[in-house]
């Protein structure tokens, strides 16, 4: 059976890895299924120092992890008189204590959770196990129901993921927490949302009548009366050589295979940048032009076939890393149907741009399926050999992970299930930078699942984790989720600079800094002088990334910033500045989730930026943001201008004579709470403080929310 492609295994076998004892962590497993604990089973094969190990869940235990050798001396049990024999490697989740394992650094491991009966799992003689195979009648393990988790532990990090590369049996869900590559501490979570019955049912509603996919559906679970599984097409008969669909993508291979034997392909392949080629005489050959990959040569030696495309192997899957990056990279965009073979000649194609894949007329659809973002955590899933390709795959990572999680049942609500819903605490779109001011009022998401109380807390620029004079503040929250904000009154307002810190936690009521269940924390924070300027700042999201973006201007200084606002969500961030204003300069980062930079720029010229990010995984690129220098960055007083706004203050609807242009309000930290084309504003859901109206044609006035 495949793996899916255990991208991980590949750089982790280059690393020496040592089991200590102290060095195990926590494997928790949540049943959140409709089989009792009684009738789940569990096993874990893998890897520990080249040698091919096996660990046993009914001896295991944080002093102990029972690391056992991979040998046929375990092959004790037989299904059949006379068969080779079968691992004795599973224990049932009833007997695994307090449901925890914990596991030591091993890698390349396969965990198998089956259902109602243990999977017959043989060892070879030296090392090595023969697993199961879904399309052989005569396999022991036909008929019976069993999911799989991948993961590796090393020096350098835990990976984890919920693999569909093979079929989805059932739903499940992985968490961790722990501490990300910067020490600060992370939570980051994938997996199924919905439960066994609704997967199957929306996998029927929208593919159940599809003339290749329909077939991917199969009743062949005997141990149980749930229902069938899904499985990947390139699984299927139907699929295969000499199958009715067997041809599937060749319509779609055969027009790219034409179009670029008489133009240039140009693609954006995220860190790898961008190549540039052509097929000459069947051969597609690109060359890198950016940065490490510049003048790097890759090749595909010939067009691929549909089985090629589906599974990653044969010409997909051979020659040097670049040529074997690129038949990746290739074989993952025909999957996603973004490959456009109608381009311009030498046009340059995204092909991370999340929002245009499957919307071609051919794609596969079992990724699109497990893709959409009702049916997996974060529209992530590892569906095909090549998923993780633009980090797209369901492959988590955790620098230091002090608990992991595994949920039986994934993230839904099943009949007889536990739920076990999770503290989480982010800041809802906080700005940078920000004014120097003696008050801050920040909005924080949360979910709690009973009281709780919500805390802000602002640290100084040294470094040194000093909280701010009066820089801390809650509000308590009960059970349930939303947004809360929460103000800080400082002692004074702070020195404007760089490197201050904001952070949200989510504690048990009255609780200590200790005791905190999440937290978010933003460095970066930049705090700009007082006065009547205010940044101009939107959102924006590319992807799976989210981002935020501001322009401060001081006279003809413009300070640009752009900051990813869900950076929990990624792993090695590095920020980029692309200033487009005349020509293209790029300004690199330190690592982190914010870049901000200050220019110099005559007044009245439009200045054009973007920002980029880099992570493991891939990149991300935000829309082209444009900000025009202006005369005077002054806020015109009302006494100055002709436009008459009443009244103000105001806890109400606001009315404006002499002015017919649309208009922004925003709140003091720049973000904009209200938008009008009309000649009135009701600012009644607003909280009390000094706002700031806008206009398009420039004109500015302070609002006074009471």
């Amino acid at each position: 059976m495949k793996s899916s492609r255990l991208f991980f295994t590949a750089c982790l076998c280059l690393l020496s890895v040592f089991a200590r004892a102290e060095e195990t962590f926590p494997f928790e497993f949540l049943n959140n299924s409709v089989f009792s604990d009684e009738q789940i089973y569990i096993a874990m094969v893998g890897k520990q120092n080249g040698t091919d190990i096996w660990i046993d869940f009914s001896e295991n235990s944080s002093g102990n992890p029972a690391i056992k050798p991979m040998n046929a001396s375990y092959n004790t049990i037989h299904k059949t008189t006379g068969d080779w024999g079968y691992a004795d490697i599973f224990t049932k989740l009833s007997d695994i204590q307090s449901k925890i394992a914990y596991m030591p650094q091993v890698y390349a491991c396969r965990m198998f959770i089956s259902f109602n009966q243990p999977l017959y799992i043989h060892f070879h003689e030296t090392g090595g196990y023969a697993g199961v195979d879904l399309n052989n009648s005569t396999d022991p393990n036909t008929g019976i129901r069993f999911e799989n988790i991948e993961f590796s532990k090393a020096d350098n990090g835990f990976w984890i993921n919920t693999t569909r590369v093979d079929a989805y049996m059932y739903s499940m869900g992985a968490e961790i927490w722990g501490l990300d590559v910067y020490g600060n501490e992370a939570y980051v979570k994938n997996g199924d949302l919905l439960n066994y019955s609704g997967m199957i049912n929306k996998w029927n509603t929208q593919l159940g009548s599809d003339p290749d996919f329909a077939e991917c559906y199969r009743e062949i679970i005997t141990s149980d009366n749930l229902g069938g599984i899904i499985e990947q097409p390139s699984k299927l008969a139907s699929f295969k050589e000499g199958g009715v669909s067997a041809s599937y993508f060749q319509n779609y291979i055969d027009q790219i295979w034409s179009a670029f034997s008489s133009k240039q392909l140009v693609c954006d392949q995220g860190e790898r940048g961008i190549w540039r080629g052509r097929i000459n005489n069947g051969v597609l050959t690109m060359v890198g032009e950016l940065g490490a990959f510049n003048g790097v040569t890759a090749t595909i030696s010939r067009k691929p076939n549909t089985q090629e495309v589906i599974e990653g192997k044969g010409c997909l899957a051979e020659g040097d890393e670049q040529s074997k990056a690129l038949q990746a990279q290739l074989s993952g965009a025909i999957s996603r149907g973004i490959v456009n073979p109608n381009a311009a000649d030498g046009a340059t194609q995204d092909w991370g741009d999340f929002n245009n894949y499957f919307e071609a007329n051919t794609y596969n659809k079992y990724v699109w399926f497990f893709h959409q973002s009702d049916v997996s955590t974060d529209r992530k899933c590892y569906a095909f050999a090549y998923d993780d390709t633009f980090d797209q795959s369901a492959t988590l990572y955790m620098n230091k992970p002090s608990k992991v999680k595994v949920t039986i049942g994934g993230f839904a609500d099943d009949p007889g299930g536990n739920v076990d819903p999770t503290d989480d605490v982010k800041f809802d779109n906080l700005s940078n930078p920000i004014k120097s001011e003696s008050s801050y009022t920040v909005n924080v998401k949360y979910v709690a699942t009973e009281a709780r109380d919500i805390w802000v807390c602002l640290f100084d620029n040294t470094g040194t984790w000093t909280v701010y004079p009066g820089g801390e503040a809650n509000a308590r929250v009960e059970a349930g989720s939303g947004v809360v904000p929460v103000t800080i009154n400082l002692a004074s307002a702070p020195t404007p600079g760089a490197d201050y810190v904001f952070k949200c936690d989510i504690r048990p009521v009255d609780g200590d800094w200790n005791s905190a269940l999440d937290e978010q924390i933003v460095n970066g924070i930049t705090i700009t002088t007082g006065g009547d300027e205010e940044p101009e700042s939107g959102t924006g999201k590319t992807g799976d990334l989210e981002y935020s973006y501001s322009f401060l201007q001081s006279g003809t200084s413009l300070t640009v910033t752009f900051t990813v606002t869900n950076a929990n969500s990624f792993t090695g961030l590095v920020p980029v500045l692309f200033d487009k204003t005349d020509g293209f300069t790029e300004y690199v980062g330190t690592a982190g989730a914010v870049i901000t930079k200050t220019f110099t720029y005559p007044l009245g010229e439009t200045t054009t930026f973007a920002g980029k990010w880099m992570f493991a995984g891939g990149d991300a690129v935000s829309d082209d943001i444009s900000y025009t220098m202006k005369l005077s960055t002054e806020v015109s007083t009302q006494e100055a201008s002709s436009v008459i706004i009443y009244p103000n203050p105001t806890n109400g609807i606001i009315n404006i004579i002499g002015n017919d242009s649309s208009f922004l309000i925003y709140d003091s930290l720049g973000r904009v709470c209200l938008q009008s084309a009309g000649q009135e504003a009701d600012l009644s859901g607003l909280s009390k403080g000094t706002y700031y109206l806008r206009f398009t044609d420039g004109t500015s006035l302070h609002l006074i929310k009471k």
